[in-house]
């Protein structure tokens, strides 16, 4: 099989090197695994920013000892606990709040990270769009896409809130809509949690 010649950034290819030497492959065999999967991507009609986002998504998902289930299962699984008991229910939705701020906490001082953060792995995720708007000292948050019934969007609402709490913020509004759009209107009141 020919070899060609591939121009790359110097420092970039140093770093490649080394990292394939420490892990016992060669630069060759690296580069065209690299190179393979770039290409199965474009194939797929993705751009190369979704290998980012699927590293990304991995260590999040490692990181949070979480297991992907369908959206499907996730309502039903929501419906049925909100029934049975709601408080308990929606307890349990902000611990998940909690346990996401706690990882991210590691990686992201405030929302700007937070939502850097969601721009590179945005395409694994069903949330479709996050839009924030400040406006006379508070905090407009609007989420699209996070469920189909009330009870799995107010889920996905308490967690969301109870984690942006964990960043110094505070819920002033939420809202649920089925269908999967969630509205918070927060106001910052500092991260005491973090604060020494």
């Amino acid at each position: 099989m020919g070899r060609v010649n591939l121009a790359a950034d110097q420092s970039v290819a140093s770093e490649l090197e080394n990292e394939a030497k420490k892990r016992g492959y060669t630069l060759y065999a690296v580069t065209n695994m690299a190179l393979k999967l770039a290409l199965r991507a474009m194939k797929e009609g993705n751009d190369l920013e979704l290998l980012e986002g699927l590293l990304e998504f991995y260590k999040v998902m490692k990181s949070m000892d979480a297991v992907p289930v369908t959206s499907w299962y996730l309502d039903n699984v929501s419906r049925l606990c909100f029934t049975a008991n709601q408080h308990e229910f929606l307890s349990i939705c902000e611990g998940a709040g909690d346990q996401l701020a706690s990882y991210l906490k590691g990686r992201a001082r405030n929302l700007q990270d937070v939502l850097g953060i969601y721009q590179v792995i945005r395409e694994l995720l069903p949330i479709s769009d996050i839009s924030v708007n400040g406006a006379d000292g508070y905090t407009e948050i609007r989420v699209a896409g996070t469920g189909f019934s009330k009870e799995s969007t107010t889920c996905a609402a308490k967690a969301f809130s109870r984690m942006l709490e964990n960043f110094g913020f505070k819920t002033v509004e939420l809202s649920a809509s089925p269908g999967g759009i969630i509205y918070l209107k927060l106001t910052n009141v500092g991260d005491s949690k973090t604060k020494s």
